[in-house]
């Protein structure tokens, strides 16, 4: 039971992710260009792999370059 719970609970966080960057795109904040859904899996990927990576680790520091990432992509894609 507790795998189905994470699995929905990484669904949910995509599917937000995701349908915040399509109503983006849909607004004309974003490129028309851009796979919202990839960025969807990227972006949660590497949010969940920074977070184990502090813990393990016991500072930020390679959450604060993951965020940088991110924030470029976005910056990146924006209008």
């Amino acid at each position: 039971m507790g795998d189905f719970c994470h699995i929905c609970v990484k669904c949910i966080y995509q599917q937000f992710i995701r349908e915040t960057v399509e109503k983006g795109i849909k607004a004309g904040e974003f490129k028309k260009e851009w796979d919202a859904r990839i960025f969807a899996t990227k972006a949660y990927a590497m949010i969940e792999g920074g977070i184990l990576v502090s813990r393990v680790t016991g500072n930020n520091d390679q959450m604060n370059v993951l965020i940088n990432i991110l924030k470029a992509e976005i910056d990146g894609n924006s209008r």
